[in-house]
C-alpha cells in the first residue's frame, strides 16, 4: 500500500512537472530550443563511451548497498541494464529533463553524471525505458513529438516564433518530456533477480547492435580497478557472457575475479594496496 502511494504521488509529480514544461516553453521559446540543442549536442560527445557511462551510474548508486550488483544484457533489439543501489529520485528525473541539473554535482566521490552522458543512449534507442523505485517513465522521439504538436495546436503564437528561430520541425529534446508506463511488462524481460532500477533501451537497427556488442566485448577485469561500490558485473550478451567480480576484504584490499561462461575458466586477481612513506 506504501509503494502505491509511491507511485501516485510519483505519477501526479510527473504530470505536474510536465504542465510546468508547458508553461515554460510557451513563455520563452529558448527554454525548449537549448535543451534541444544541448541535447543533441551531449549525444555527440559521448557517443562510443555509452556502457562505460552506464557503469559509472551504477557505481555512484550502489553506494552503501548491501548487495551491490550490475547486470548488462544484450538481446536482439534491446539492451537491459539493471543494477542495485539508490533508486531514482525526483532529482534524479529532473537531471534528465534539463541538461546541466544531475544532483550527483554536489556529491563528492562521484565518476558520472547521470543527466549528462545518458543523453548519448538516445544514439541507439527508439525508446527508453527505467523503471526504478516508484518511477515507471519512457521517454521517446515520438512521444516529445507528439507533446510538442500538442502544445502548438494551442499556442498559435508558439509555433510562430518557433519557425522563425529554427529550420527544425521539432526542436524538443527527447527527454524533456517523460511519459509514465505502467510497469507491469517488466515481468516480461525475465530478470534472473529483482533489482532496484531497470533501464530497457529498445533498439532496430542491426547496426546499433553489433555497436552495442562491441562496447561491451571491449570491457575487461581492469575496468573492476576504477569501481568504487560496484562488487560484481554481469555480461549476458551473443558473444560474450561472464562475470567480473571486485570482492573487498577487511584490509581494504580486494581480489578481482572474471568468470567466463562460454570458454569456462576462471581468472583471478589479488590487487593489495601498500602504503609508502616518502622520506624530505
Amino acid at each position: 500500500m506504501e509503494f502505491m502511494d509511491k507511485k501516485m504521488n510519483m505519477k501526479s509529480w510527473l504530470e505536474q512537472e510536465l504542465d510546468n514544461v508547458k508553461a515554460s516553453y510557451t513563455r520563452q521559446i529558448r527554454f525548449m530550443t537549448g535543451p534541444y540543442h544541448s541535447e543533441i549536442e551531449r549525444m555527440k560527445e559521448y557517443n562510443g563511451r555509452q556502457i562505460l557511462e552506464l557503469l559509472q551510474n551504477a557505481d555512484d548508486e550502489a553506494e552503501n548497498h548491501s548487495n551491490p550488483r550490475m547486470l548488462i544484457r544484450l538481446e536482439a533489439d534491446r539492451l537491459i541494464i539493471s543494477n542495485n543501489g539508490n533508486p531514482f529520485s525526483e532529482k534524479g528525473v529532473l537531471s534528465l529533463m534539463y541538461p546541466n541539473n544531475s544532483p550527483k554535482r554536489k556529491r563528492r566521490k562521484k565518476i558520472g553524471y547521470k543527466g549528462l552522458g545518458f543523453r548519448a543512449i538516445l544514439n541507439w534507442s527508439h525508446s527508453i525505458w527505467i523503471k526504478s523505485g516508484p518511477f515507471s517513465i519512457e521517454f521517446s522521439r515520438e512521444i516529445a513529438i507528439s507533446f510538442l504538436k500538442g502544445l502548438l495546436g494551442k499556442n498559435p503564437d508558439l509555433e510562430k516564433n518557433m519557425k522563425e528561430t529554427t529550420s527544425d520541425p521539432f526542436p524538443i529534446a527527447t527527454l524533456a518530456v517523460p511519459k509514465w508506463k505502467e510497469a507491469e511488462g517488466l515481468n516480461r524481460l525475465n530478470l534472473p533477480e529483482k533489482y532496484d532500477t531497470n533501464i530497457v533501451i529498445n533498439f532496430s537497427s542491426k547496426k546499433v547492435a553489433m555497436d552495442i556488442q562491441k562496447q561491451i566485448n571491449e570491457l575487461d577485469m581492469r575496468v573492476a580497478l576504477f569501481l568504487n561500490h560496484l562488487e560484481e558485473i554481469r555480461l549476458e550478451s551473443p558473444e560474450k557472457k561472464q562475470t567480473i567480480q571486485r570482492i573487498p576484504n577487511q584490509r581494504n584490499e580486494y581480489k578481482i575475479r572474471r568468470l567466463e561462461y562460454l570458454m569456462n575458466r576462471l581468472i583471478l586477481w589479488n590487487i593489495l594496496k601498500k602504503k609508502l612513506r616518502l622520506k624530505n
